[in-house]
């Protein structure tokens, strides 16, 4: 997710960020694979959410106890037109999704697995 932060309130949207565990209460959710926060290179005002889960569910679970907090005053008046953009989710490739004992394939999935290899010519 993309959030373009006013100029000037960067220190606020780190505070913030910081404030509300974001990170941390991230990493702690069942099914969460990775979680950063960081700042755009060459844009001081641009910042990237990054977070991978194992299964959409996980996601969904996070995004439906979390995005409140996206949606607050506070929260909106630190960004640019108050607009916080949500790009995936993306769900890592499970262990059980590989593809043999040891797959070299190894890819982000936006469904489960099933449907992945459905489409997949495999040999």
């Amino acid at each position: 997710s993309d959030a373009n932060v006013q100029p000037g309130f960067q220190l606020a949207f780190k505070e913030w960020i910081s404030a509300k565990q974001l990170v941390e209460k991230a990493k702690e959710t069942p099914g969460n694979v990775e979680y950063q926060v960081h700042r755009a290179y060459g844009n001081d005002s641009r910042y990237q959410l990054v977070s991978k889960w194992d299964s959409l569910g996980a996601y969904d679970d996070w995004k439906e106890a979390t995005f409140p907090l996206f949606q607050s005053a506070d929260f909106k008046r630190m960004l640019v037109s108050g607009k916080f953009k949500v790009n995936g989710p993306y769900v890592s490739q499970p262990p059980s999704c590989a593809l043999g004992s040891s797959s070299a394939e190894s890819f982000q999935v936006k469904s489960n697995c099933a449907a992945v290899w459905s489409l997949i010519e495999t040999e």
